[in-house]
Parts: C-alpha cells; structure tokens; sequence
C-alpha cells in the first residue's frame, strides 16, 4: 500500500513540474534565456509602457537636436541675393553709397549722367539728379571758375563754355552730419581725353539740388572726408596728386582748396595718349584718413604700394611696399588700427597694421607685409560692416559677392552677383548689401543688385556724427531742423526688408 501511494506521489510530482515550461524545478531561468515580451522585467505590462516611453523621448531629443542643426544652418552667416534693379536712368552704375540711418541711398550712374536717390525701405526711386549744365547754371559756378591750382585747359574750348558739359559721376562721400553729397565727374563731356580740369558737385541732400560745382584736377575719382569733418580729400587718378580742401565751414560758398599733394611728379597732361583708365601715371585711387586724420593713405595701382602723406605738414613720407599688387581701394577698420586693401590683379584683400606701416616709413625697414587672404579674380571695392567683423568684396570679372570673416580671416561665403560688379556699399545696420554692375565693353552691367546678411544681428543705427560748424550752430538751437535730424533719438533703425 505505501509503495503504490510513494509511486503516485511520484506521478503528481512530475506532473506539477512538468506545468513550468523552461524552469527546472527550484532554479531561476536566466532572463537572456528568454525571449520577447517574457524577457526579465519588460516582461509585465507596466515594463513595456516604460519601454515604450523612453524609445519615445529618444525620437523627441533626435528631432530637436534636428531642428537645432537645421537652424545652426539658416543661421550661419551668408548672403542672398533677393532683388535686381534696373530701369531707364540705371545707365552704368559705378558707385553706390547709403546716408547715416540707412534711409536712402544713392547711386551714380557714370554714363546716364545722373544721381538716383531711392529710399532704402520700398527700393522706391524718389529723386534723379542731372549732372548736365548750361548756360543758365552758371550761378553754380562760384565767379564762373573753371580751374583750381595751376591747371590748364588742353582742350580748344572757349572760356565760356567751359562749364557748359555734362558730368560724368564716378565716386561719392557724405559731409556734415549727412547735409551734402559729393559727386566726382571722371571727366567733362567734352573732354575726351581727360586731359583737362574736371570737377566736383555739391548736392544739399535736403533739397537733391545740386548747390554748386568746383573745379579739379584731371580724373578725379575717390573722395575721403576727415575724422572731425573740416578737410576734404580728392584724389585725382589722372596726374598723380590729391587735392586737399578746407570744407570746415557750413556754407558750400565758403569751401576753399588748401593744398595740392603729390605722390612723384605730376604727369605731364600734353603727352597724354590711349585709355586714361590705363594712362594714369601711379592711377592713384583708393584714398582714406587715419582716425586722427593726421594721415592720408593713398593706393597706387599702377605701380604698387600705398603712399602716406602727412596731412598736416603737407609731405609725402614714401610709399608702403608690403601689400600685395595694384591695390585699388582702402578702408579703415572702425577702431583705426587696421587697412584694408582690395587688389584685383593678385586676386586678393590685404589687412594692414596701421602703426606697423608708419613705423616701416620712417625707419625704412621693409620687412613688414600685412595678411593677404584669396577672395577671388578682379575684387573691386570693398566695404565693412559697421562693426568691423565683416568685409564684402565685389569681384568683377568673376561676377561674384564674397563675404570674408575679418576676425577669422577666411571667406564664409561668395554668391552671384549680376555681371561685372564695381560699386559696393553696407547698410548702417549691417543686414543689407548693395552691389552696382557696370557693365564692361557693352557687356552686362546696368543692374543694382542688393543682398540680405543673413546670420547677423542688426547693429544699433547711429545719428549722422555732427562736426565743425554745424554742431556749433545745433547746440546753440540755431539750426532747429537740422538739429532735429541730427539728435541721437532721431536716428531710428529702417526696416529694409518691409516690403519685400
């Protein structure tokens, strides 16, 4: 009897064990063993919820680290071109330069022989400004002058008609807290040749009447205006020298020349033959002040290096020779310390330690050579942004727009441009590019393009800085309008893109 009820037990035993698939009797099963939903704690509906939860945070992380990149990449600094213009008066745009607040700005077109004034914020054209002139302008003329300095007429043209042409406008500045533009004429109409004294006109950017036209030098092309505002620098490409004028006063009648400086010897006008953008002596161009204004920096680029002159002693201190071939046009970064050059023919942008240049003239040691940085064939003019961080450069020939970073001294980015691009100029705060395509032997040009900055926050637009004369007369209240315009709560920043 205990024999059958041992064997029956021994049944009953087998059986209960034989119900845990897996699991030898009174030992664990390895969750690795196992597999599926059955594998260790995920094995429960609460396990496979948190499971669930976590692949779900980790798809949510991925996209935004997405989104982030994707924004890192919208944000990254660059430019777009977002609208061409062209028209009837756009004829062969050379240069282009925006007011104090950014506002307006104003483009010269060489051979339509005009100024056009557009407002910044509808691209609108809202003024053009002729530069052709009879007899019936002739109180435009102080005294009927025709000449300045020693220079003379080579052309046969009765004293009388001298005045009577049509300008050519090439390059611009803006003086006295933005009151008066000055247009530089690459010759007069019926000069050919460019042999004989060209001029320069003074516009009141209040009324866009021109209020009166001086004589130059042959070829005059690039303006420079002085920290404290009471000299005006003109550099005349065609004979070697740059004409200095006294324009401390705020009545244009009163603005005089001073002095008359020379890289060399002045070319002798007579002999004078061929392309006169060729025939040009040193074609001298690019002109800037130290920030002290007591220095004058002047590229050659014909015949290489940057001259220096002392303004205030009126002397030339020689010829800086460590900057790369034909440097065109020069700009000082915001805290004076550096110079920039645009080289076309080296393909290239030099950055230039102020001090270092001064010290290699009067010690005569050559051994200093600023940084050099490839931006491409043929870079024209090139402008900063307000800030300094920034540095734009038009390349003609290769009909592009570079963006260079000047604090890592690379370029971040270059886009198309419309073909043959020469005039270049950057908004007060920094978010807008205006290029002008001139064109280039009946090809192309005839188109002002502008281009948004992308990647950079606006800068603060500061009021036209007030100088000499005029600041006198706004802090005496004498001036209400012109005080109105020039206190710093009237310089607001302008939505350039509002209607766009």
């Amino acid at each position: 009897m205990l024999r059958v009820l041992s064997l029956l037990l021994s049944c009953v035993l087998v059986f209960l064990c034989s119900q845990t698939p897996g699991k030898a009797f009174g030992e664990e099963v390895a969750p690795e063993a196992l597999s599926g939903a059955e594998a260790g704690p995920s094995a429960s509906p609460a396990a496979s919820s948190a499971s669930a939860a976590e692949q779900g945070e980790q798809a949510k992380q991925e996209r935004q680290a997405e989104q982030a990149n994707q924004t890192a990449q919208v944000q990254k600094p660059g430019l777009e071109r977002v609208i061409s213009i062209r028209g009837s008066f756009m004829l062969s745009p050379k240069s282009v330069i925006f007011s104090a607040d950014g506002s307006r700005f104003y483009v010269n077109a060489l051979e339509g022989l005009k100024t056009l004034v557009y407002e910044t914020a509808s691209l609108k054209l809202e003024h053009v400004i002729s530069h052709e002139f009879t007899e019936e302008d002739a109180g435009l003329f102080l005294n009927n002058e025709s000449t300045a300095f020693d220079y003379t007429y080579l052309v046969n043209r009765a004293p009388e008609a001298r005045n009577c042409f049509g300008g050519k406008p090439v390059e611009s500045v803006l003086t006295h807290a933005d009151r008066y533009l000055w247009v530089t004429y690459y010759r007069r109409t019926w000069d050919p040749r460019a042999t004989s004294p060209s001029a320069v006109a003074i516009i009141d950017t209040q009324t866009n009447s021109i209020v009166r036209v001086m004589p130059t030098g042959p070829l005059p092309k690039m303006l420079a205006a002085s920290p404290d505002g009471r000299t005006l620098a003109i550099t005349h490409w065609g004979d070697n020298s740059v004409a200095l004028m006294d324009i401390s006063s705020d009545n244009p009648r009163d603005f005089h020349y001073v002095g008359l400086l020379v890289d060399g010897k002045r070319s002798d006008l007579r002999t004078m033959r061929g392309d006169r953008d060729r025939v040009c002596g040193h074609c001298l161009r690019g002109t800037v002040f130290s920030r002290d204004g007591r220095y004058l920096f002047v590229g050659r680029m014909h015949n290489g290096g940057i001259t220096v002159f002392d303004v205030r002693t009126r002397t030339c201190l020689g010829t800086f020779r460590g900057v790369d071939p034909t440097p065109r046009h020069l700009v000082l970064s915001p805290d004076g310390t550096t110079l920039y050059a645009s080289c076309p023919a080296s393909a290239t942008i030099n950055a230039l330690e102020v001090d270092k240049v001064l010290e290699s003239l009067a010690t005569g040691n050559t051994s200093y050579h600023g940084r050099s940085l490839a931006v491409g064939p043929d870079g024209r003019t090139l402008a900063l942004s307000p800030d300094g961080r920034w540095i734009y450069v038009a390349c003609n020939r290769k009909a592009q727009l570079v963006m260079v970073d000047a604090q890592n001294w690379k370029v971040v980015d270059r886009v198309p441009a419309s073909p043959y691009p020469v005039g270049l100029a950057v908004h007060p705060d920094g978010t807008l590019v205006l290029t002008t395509s001139q064109g280039r032997r009946g090809r192309g040009g005839h188109v002002l393009d502008v281009f948004r900055v992308q990647g950079v926050e606006p800068l603060p637009v500061q009021a036209p800085k007030q100088t000499g004369q005029t600041e006198q007369k706004q802090e005496q209240g004498t001036d209400e309008k012109a005080g109105e315009a020039g206190r710093p709560e009237a310089a607001e920043r302008v939505d350039t893109l509002s209607t766009w």
